[in-house]
């Protein structure tokens, strides 16, 4: 995983514990909250005891206007047709609304496009629509820059109204209403709605204003989607999401359960946070290998055994789904062995044929997760290629890719995530340009690990538990809490489920803990028996026979004393050397090891027998001074250079059976430094 900044959130005490007494608020819940901005009387009414306002639906600009158009095609019986998006949210306000429709009688049809269509309505849709005799479209998280496509349906006749929650354009489109909380003259105070909230608003109209009605039928769903589309867990969004997750707890809804079966999860609570990593993946899979309008009708679907045939295709999709993504992601990290100066790029660009649609982006983001960057994968497959970017706070990708327009077919997205279209030729003329862009921004941003407070381990116990049960629902916006727990001694590395997991036994003064590291080896952990780290770490229930215990989860490690911004600052000069930049006198001090130096790095390699973890890790093992970084990077580096020392394909740092004497003169990466 990427290195990633410590950075603990600046709290202050005496607020929190002023408003701790006044709303009679856990004294942790209340620091938490503050140092998110939940500092007054109003906002902490608001998130603790649920009196956020609703947005009356008619704040919505146009709503009467889609309200008036419905009943009317309601009334008269004239075909409706739903076009909606091929991901959570799209799938979840087609099934929202058709529904609802379907419950008042309307004649109506849903149709969502395949990804290879690509995204939002199309005209050949519309052709579809004509012959199906539709007499009014209702667009859903989709539509708001539709303008060609609303004039070509009135052109054939067709009424439109298009809801959605993405940014206007210049230019809305002409139809009979244009529901969308980013319209310049929406009053909305609140704006942050997916795209099935923006359709929770439309059926609370549709009810003459009735939320409750809505929610008591519908809050599952909306709640899936709103999680589904990484919205902000704030406001109405927190109240629908608290509503929709005990609804799901409790649910009958055919579809729900036999989705909550597929996972395992069916006897287990399901918190907002799970809902992201259980049931949101497998209906995104739908329309990721596939055809989206599975998912539709195992949400639609009232008969159990319909729907667990579904739900178990639906499963299957999301294992090849992951599958293939470790397949791309393997390839591609050949890729940087064959050719470093990719992974030095300061925003990865990589290619490759065949790679699905629906994946380079989940790949994209595991990227940015793996190595800290910015990365675009693109799949080439024609005449234009098709490629998915992610980043972080910091970096706008968006604005990045817009420096790089004229190279490229077309491009859209926000400043987290964007996609592009991209003639293969141009390919390695747009990975120069946008990593040129990225070199004259200057000073290098690396993604944050945002740490709420330190926590002494003696506080870890159910009464804590109680502290953060008030503070969910978490999800985007609202991230479960992250503590600090520093200074912690390793008693013990244990292996779990067949080395897949590790369980640290952590002390510090007469408190011992147990916590959990997922998806890492015991080979793979850094540390030792004895070592001190810093640990970021989260704290869940854990319930078992009837028990309920807090369970820790390891969420990064690093070794204790280490600091973040001499060793960050280091690994970026070691890329800069890497990519054969200028470097000032004061860098070069920094960067050039003696021959003493790499002779101690040479020792301790060959005392290990191999060395298999990052260059910070050694760093901590060998000298433990955070400026040396760079040095024994270089070290390693012009050794292999050399070979003196060998990497074998898994990466690990070894001696050759046959030792090998170099001259270090003769290092190319030493002369260029010297």
């Amino acid at each position: 995983m990427s290195r990633r900044k410590w950075q603990i959130n600046k709290v202050d005490k005496a607020l929190a514990a002023d408003l701790a007494e006044r709303h009679t608020l856990f004294a942790l819940a209340a620091l938490i909250a503050s140092s998110r901005g939940i500092d007054t009387d109003e906002k902490i009414r608001a998130f603790f005891y649920d009196e956020a306002q609703f947005a009356l639906p008619w704040d919505f600009p146009d709503m009467q206007k889609a309200v008036d158009a419905i009943n009317y095609a309601i009334d008269r019986f004239e075909r409706i047709a739903i076009c909606g998006d091929y991901d959570a949210d799209g799938i979840t306000a087609s099934a929202l609304l058709y529904s609802y429709l379907e419950q008042q009688g309307a004649d109506v049809i849903c149709r969502i496009p395949d990804r290879s269509e690509g995204y939002g309505l199309k005209k050949e849709a519309i052709d579809y629509f004509v012959e199906q005799n539709v007499k009014l479209i209702i667009t859903v998280d989709c539509g708001i820059s539709s303008v060609e496509e609303a004039e070509y349906a009135a052109e054939k006749g067709i009424k439109m109204v298009i809801t959605d929650h993405h940014i206007c354009g210049d230019v809305l489109p002409v139809c009979e209403a244009v529901v969308d909380p980013y319209r310049s003259d929406c009053m909305c105070n609140f704006k942050a709605y997916a795209g099935v909230g923006v359709v929770y608003k439309l059926l609370c109209a549709l009810e003459d204003g009735d939320s409750e009605y809505v929610l008591d039928t519908f809050a599952d769903i909306i709640a899936i989607g709103t999680v589904g589309d990484v919205m902000p867990l704030i406001d109405e969004n927190r109240l629908i999401v608290r509503r929709g997750v005990e609804m799901i707890n409790s649910s009958d809804r055919p579809g729900i359960m036999a989705l909550r079966e597929s996972t395992g999860q069916a006897s287990k609570y399901l918190s907002a946070s799970s809902l992201a990593f259980t049931l949101v993946p497998r209906i995104n899979a739908a329309g990721r290998m596939g055809s989206p309008t599975r998912a539709l009708n195992l949400l639609l679907g009232d008969d159990i055994s319909y729907c667990r045939d579904l739900a178990a295709e639906i499963d299957s999709a999301n294992i090849q789904r992951h599958n293939i993504e470790l397949q791309i992601i393997a390839g591609i990290k050949q890729k940087f062995i064959d050719d470093p100066t990719l992974r030095y790029d300061r925003v990865i660009v990589v290619d490759g044929e065949g790679w699905p649609h629906g994946i380079v982006g989940i790949v994209a983001a595991k990227l940015v997760e793996i190595f800290g960057k910015p990365a675009i994968v693109i799949s080439d497959d024609g005449d234009i290629c098709r490629g998915s970017g992610r980043s972080f706070d910091g970096f706008s990708l968006y604005d990045a890719i817009k420096s790089c327009e004229d190279v490229l077919d077309h491009f859209g997205g926000h400043t987290l995530a964007a996609g592009i279209g991209i003639k293969p030729e141009m390919i390695p003329e747009f990975r120069r340009r946008i990593n040129e862009y990225a070199a004259l921004l200057g000073e290098v941003k690396h993604p944050v690990l945002k740490i709420d407070c330190k926590l002494n381990p003696v506080a870890i116990n159910n009464e804590l538990l109680d502290t953060l049960a008030t503070l969910e629902p978490f999800g985007a916006g609202n991230p479960v809490p992250v503590f600090g727990l520093f200074g912690m001694r390793i008693d013990a590395v244990q292996s779990v489920s067949e080395g897949r997991h590790i369980r640290l036994i952590l002390s510090k003064g007469d408190t011992r803990i147990s916590a959990m590291r997922f998806g890492v080896s015991p080979d793979a952990f850094p540390f030792y028996k004895g070592d001190v780290i810093d640990v970021a770490a989260t704290v869940e229930k854990n319930e078992y026979l009837g028990e309920v215990r807090p369970s820790v989860q390891i969420k990064a490690v690093r070794g204790h004393g280490i600091d973040d911004d001499l060793v960050l600052g280091c690994l970026d000069l070691f890329e800069k050397i890497m990519r054969g930049e200028v470097l000032t006198a004061e860098e070069k001090a920094l960067a050039y090891p003696d021959r003493d130096f790499m002779l101690s790095v040479f020792r301790f390699v060959k005392s290990c027998g191999c060395w298999t973890h990052d260059y910070e890790t050694l760093c901590f093992r060998l000298t433990g001074n955070s400026a040396d970084v760079c040095k024994i990077a270089v070290s390693v580096e012009a050794m292999l250079e050399l070979g003196v020392l060998i990497k074998n394909e898994h990466g690990q740092i070894n001696l050759p059976e046959v030792s090998v004497k170099a001259d270090l003169g003769s290092s190319k990466l030493l002369s260029k430094l010297k």
